[in-house]
């Protein structure tokens, strides 16, 4: 099965978004966010959840709990509103903007332009792994000769993260629009497009000792 294939299997049950509103609600998350955000302390403005609401949030909650080592715009954005207001009000606003920017990825047909390579290829290996059960070859094929980096230390190869979407069947990166690309330089982040897109040699951290 091919790798676009693999993808589109592992994907075919994701539901259709058709308001961004809507999807935001259905993750319990904006209603959470106002009623930290204003109100009279203690009242719990959230609406009555539906089955599964409270397992969506609870994902986005926790993946926004990592964003804090984030180098992107998300831990940018995490960073700034956790030395404001905390950090579980960074926690519940960045769950937001993942559901946000879920709904933007699916509504435009388009990956995230801002993942880091290595982790994203490690998920779609994973990914691959469970749908055809076929884990990935690696090494160099029978009668390569050696690379350049031979006898330097353990090494491993880190793509650029356009490489890794079409590899596995995605989209192209878009630019950046205008404003984004102020957003990026307003924060430090203008060469980090330039960083993911541009492939590289890092070096594995070393076995550990068996005891």
């Amino acid at each position: 099965m091919a790798d676009g294939a693999n993808h589109t299997e592992a994907h075919r049950h994701v539901p259709i978004l058709q308001h961004r509103q809507q999807v935001v609600e259905d993750a319990a998350i904006g209603d959470a966010l106002q009623g930290v955000g204003g109100g009279p302390a203690g009242v719990d403005r959230r609406v009555p959840q539906q089955p599964g609401q409270h397992r969506t949030r609870l994902r986005h909650s926790q993946a926004a709990q990592f964003l804090g080592r984030n180098t992107g715009p998300l831990g940018v954005f995490f960073r700034r509103i956790a030395k404001r207001k905390g950090r579980n009000v960074a926690v519940v606003a960045a769950a937001r903007k993942l559901v946000t920017i879920a709904w933007h990825m699916l509504k435009n047909n388009e990956p995230y332009r801002y993942a880091q390579p290595s982790t994203i290829e490690c998920k779609f290996d994973r990914l691959r792994v469970r749908v055809t059960k076929e884990k990935k070859k690696g090494g160099l094929p029978k009668g390569s000769p050696r690379p350049e980096n031979y006898g330097k230390g353990r090494t491993r190869a880190v793509p650029a993260l356009s490489a890794v979407y079409a590899a596995n069947g995605l989209p192209p990166v878009q630019t950046p629009r205008p404003g984004e690309q102020a957003m990026l330089d307003c924060n430090g982040l203008a060469r980090l497009r330039e960083t993911i897109e541009t492939p590289r040699r890092t070096t594995k951290a070393p076995n550990k000792a068996k005891a």
